[in-house]
């Protein structure tokens, strides 16, 4: 691995656990919060990131709901709809997602030192 690439895979790690520690203080929705763990590790080889990997099968299952902008091309009935199945979908895997980001977390205190 190049100094380059070092310094990249830090910088993402980084910016992952801080998302990570919004999502575990609930500064930030589940759903949104996986998502931009997964979008921001596509740039990178997240797959020797075992728990990166969980959150992109979870994002996988995530796909259906509108979050941000999106949320503006639906009408309001589907959209509370769609909603009351985010909220449950968040309740179900929150324990699960937690434990994930808390790992996260860890592993970039541990080898990056931050």
């Amino acid at each position: 691995m190049s100094y380059g690439d070092f310094l990249m895979e830090m910088a993402i790690s980084r910016e992952r656990a801080q998302i990570c520690e919004q999502l575990m203080q609930k500064e930030i929705g589940l759903v949104e919060g996986i998502r931009k763990i997964v979008a921001l590790s596509q740039d990178y080889d997240a797959g020797n990131n075992k728990n990166v990997a969980r959150l992109e099968s979870i994002c996988r299952q995530s796909a259906q709901f509108p979050i941000g902008e999106a949320r503006k091309d639906w009408d309001a009935e589907t959209l509370l709809e769609s909603d009351r199945k985010r909220r449950e979908f968040e309740t179900e895997h929150w324990y699960y997602v937690h434990e994930l980001c808390r790992q996260i977390s860890e592993r970039n205190r541990t080898v990056y030192g931050a």
